[in-house]
C-alpha cells in the first residue's frame, strides 16, 4: 500500500517525552521480516458500539474504543480472558457513548499507559467521566491529528488520516466527522479503521493525499448511510469489511443501502450481531479472517433478483406530501409519504421498514393494512390509527428538492421505491 502524506505534528512529541513515554511515540515504518507470532486484530461484538483489539507480535495491546458503559465489564471480562492485563494505546476515536463508555471499565481495571484521542470538546457525563479517570490514573492523553505516525512495537505502524486542525465544524454531525481515522500496517496488510466519520470527513480524507487503501475496512458508523460513499470505499479497495452493529438495533443500522455500496466493491461483508467476535489473523503477507460463529450473511433480496411474488402494497404518490407548505419543520405532520395496499387481501407490515436516501428510518410497529387501504406516514409526532403512523421526527426528513423512498417488508426484501 503507498505511503500516507506527511504533514506538522502537534505537541503530542514533545508531550510524550515529557511523560517518559518516547517508546509509544511517533516512529518510522516497520516490517515484520523477523517477527515469530501473527498480528491479531479482534473486532469486539459489544452490542451496538464499535471495540478492535489489536495484539502485536512483540506484545504490544492497542484498544480502539469500548463501546458502551453497560458494555464495559464484558469487555474487561474478555480481554483479562486473553491475557491481556495492560494496555499499552488506547485510542478514543470521538467521544460518543457507544465507543467511550466502556473505556471507563477499561481503565479502572488495567493498567493503560497512554490514551489516544482528538481532543474535541463535548459535555457529557460518561466522556467527562472517563478525561477525569485519565487525569486521575496518571495517563498522558495525547491530542492526535491528520498525519501523525506511530510505531507500536516493533513490526505495526500507525498513520492518523483525520482528524485535521483545527477540527471540522459546520458538518451535519461533527462529533462524528472528526473521529480519529487510523491507517494500520503490518508487512504488507493494512487496516483502516474509520470511527464513526461521515460523508463530509469521507471528502476531506480523500481530497487530502493518496487514497487510503487497505485489506480490511471497519466501515464507519455501525454501515449507516450517512457513510461510506462509493468514491470512498472504491478509494479504500478493501477485500474484507467489518460492521460493528448491535442485532435489533432502533437504528436499524447496517443501512441495506450502505451494505450495497460496500458489496459493490467487491469486499466481503462480515458483522459482528450476526457473527459476534471478528477475528483477523496476519503473517505480515496473507489474513485469515474467524468469526465467532459461522452464518452465511445474505445480500438482502432488494440487492439480487427481483421475487415474483413481491407484497402489493406500494408507496403512492397520489397520496403523499413530501413537501409541507410553509416551513417544513414547522409543518412536520403536513410532511408525509403514503402507501396503497393494491392487493386483494390485507397485509401484515409488522416490522417493515421505509427509509430515505440518508438514512432516516421508520418501522412499522403491529400493523396491517387491508386490501385497498392506504396508510399516511406522517413525519412528526400523534397517535397511531388505522389510516395515519406518526414517525415521531423532530425536523423535516423528506428532501425538497428530490430524494427517495424505500419500502422493505420485515426481511429487508425491497417490496417498493418511489423518487420524485
Amino acid at each position: 500500500m503507498s505511503s500516507w502524506r506527511g504533514r506538522s505534528l502537534r505537541s503530542a512529541f514533545t508531550f510524550c517525552f515529557a511523560a517518559l513515554l518516547s517508546l509509544f511515540c511517533f516512529g518510522p515504518r516497520v516490517t515484520p521480516s523477523t517477527a515469530t507470532a501473527p498480528f491479531r486484530v479482534t473486532f469486539i461484538d459489544v452490542g451496538q458500539g464499535d471495540s478492535a483489539w489489536l495484539s502485536t507480535p512483540d506484545g504490544w495491546d492497542i484498544l480502539i474504543d469500548g463501546g458502551r458503559e453497560s458494555e464495559g465489564p464484558g469487555l474487561v471480562s474478555y480481554l483479562q480472558s486473553q491475557g491481556v492485563s495492560d494496555i499499552e494505546v488506547l485510542v478514543l476515536t470521538h467521544p460518543h457513548a457507544d465507543h467511550v463508555g466502556g473505556l471507563v471499565e477499561v481503565v479502572e481495571n488495567l493498567e493503560v499507559d497512554q490514551a489516544l484521542t482528538n481532543c474535541q470538546p463535548y459535555s457529557t457525563d460518561i466522556y467527562q467521566d472517563f478525561l477525569d479517570l485519565l487525569v486521575s490514573e496518571g495517563i498522558p492523553i495525547v491530542c492526535v491529528q491528520d498525519g501523525d505516525t506511530f510505531a507500536w512495537g516493533a513490526y505495526v505502524s500507525g498513520v492518523t488520516l483525520h482528524p485535521p486542525d483545527p477540527l471540522m465544524s459546520g458538518t451535519g454531525s461533527d462529533a462524528n466527522n472528526n473521529s480519529i481515522v487510523l491507517l494500520v500496517t503490518y508487512g504488507t496488510i493494512d487496516f483502516l479503521f474509520t470511527g464513526d466519520i461521515e460523508s463530509e470527513a469521507e471528502v476531506a480524507i480523500l481530497s487530502g493525499g493518496p487514497a487510503p487503501d487497505a485489506e480490511i475496512l471497519k466501515v464507519a458508523h455501525h454501515g449507516s448511510n450517512t457513510s461510506s460513499t462509493a468514491s470512498f470505499l472504491a478509494a479504500v479497495g478493501a477485500q474484507d469489511a467489518m460492521v460493528s452493529v448491535g442485532i435489533d438495533n432502533r437504528f436499524a443500522l447496517p443501512s441495506p443501502l450502505a451494505l450495497e455500496r460496500v458489496r459493490a466493491t467487491g469486499a466481503a461483508v462480515h458483522r459482528t450481531d450476526l457473527q459476534g467476535n471478528l477475528v483477523v489473523q496476519t503473517d505480515g503477507n496473507t489474513y485469515t479472517v474467524s468469526p465467532e460463529r459461522y452464518v452465511q450473511i445474505q445480500m438482502p433480496v432488494a440487492f439480487q433478483a427481483w421475487p415474483a411474488d413481491l407484497p402489493e402494497v406500494r408507496v403512492d404518490p397520489g397520496c403523499s406530501q413530501f413537501d409541507a407548505p410553509g416551513s417544513d419543520n414547522h409543518n412536520l405532520n403536513q410532511e408525509y409519504v403514503c402507501f396503497t395496499n393494491w392487493g386483494g387481501s390485507p397485509q401484515l407490515m409488522t416490522d417493515w421498514r421505509v427509509e430515505d436516501e440518508r438514512g432516516h428510518t421508520f418501522t412499522f410497529p403491529s400493523f396491517a393494512l387491508n386490501a385497498g387501504a392506504s396508510v399516511v406516514l406522517h413525519t412528526g409526532s400523534g397517535a397511531d390509527s388505522s389510516t395515519d403512523l406518526y414517525w415521531g421526527q423532530a425536523r423535516a426528513v423528506w428532501n425538497n428538492a428530490g430524494d427517495r423512498a424505500y419500502l422493505y417488508d420485515a426481511t429487508w426484501s425491497l417490496v417498493d421505491t418511489y423518487s420524485y
